[in-house]
This record gives structure tokens, sequence and C-alpha cells, in this order.
């Protein structure tokens, strides 16, 4: 199944139920070199940190064996299929951010 994570605008952290498990996601926003938005996801036993959010590409990919879902995603509204790094206006307002168990 796949679920939309409601997104505001600005750094955030907060909790959401996805599948079966309850995750804290804290996204940041770094200004500096290599800088961009950032995203920590946590359980009660696994944590991840410091995810660059690149649209288009599965962000879970390489941490599979953390078993915090198959697929997580972000795109811009406008659908486009280019790997971009999404400006920190972009955040609450074209950003989407998906999560897949599947």
């Amino acid at each position: 199944m796949t679920y939309q994570i409601p997104l505001g605008t600005g750094s955030q952290s907060f909790s959401t139920k996805l599948g079966e498990q309850t995750y804290k996601i804290t996204i940041i926003y770094r200004q500096a070199d290599g800088g961009g938005w950032f995203l920590d996801m946590e359980t009660d036993t696994e944590a991840i940190c410091g995810i660059p959010l690149v649209t288009n590409v599965n962000l879970l990919e390489q941490f599979k064996y953390k078993s915090m879902g198959a697929a997580l995603w972000c795109e811009l509204s406008s659908h486009s299929r280019k790997v971009y790094e999404p400006t920190y206006s972009d955040m609450g307002r074209t950003l989407n951010l998906y999560w897949s168990d599947e």
C-alpha cells in the first residue's frame, strides 16, 4: 500500500503511522554547501538519519535491511521525472513525500 505523508512548510517533526508501524519523521533544511532538505526516520527499534531528499529515487533503497518499508520517495507536484534537489520553498508547497510497503 502507498501512503502520502502530509508535509507542512519549513522544518518539521511529527509521528505518523505507515502500514503497521508508527514512525517519527524529522525533516530539516541545511543551508550550506552540499546542504538542502534531510530526513530522519525512526521507530522504537530502528533509525535512519540524514537521508538527503532528492526527487524520483527510492530513498530507502540502501536501507532495505532495516525493514522500514520498501520505498520512500519524493516528487514535485509538476511530476517532473528528473532527479532534483528540492529548494527551501518547495517544502509543503510543491514537494510530495510517499511511502510504500510493497
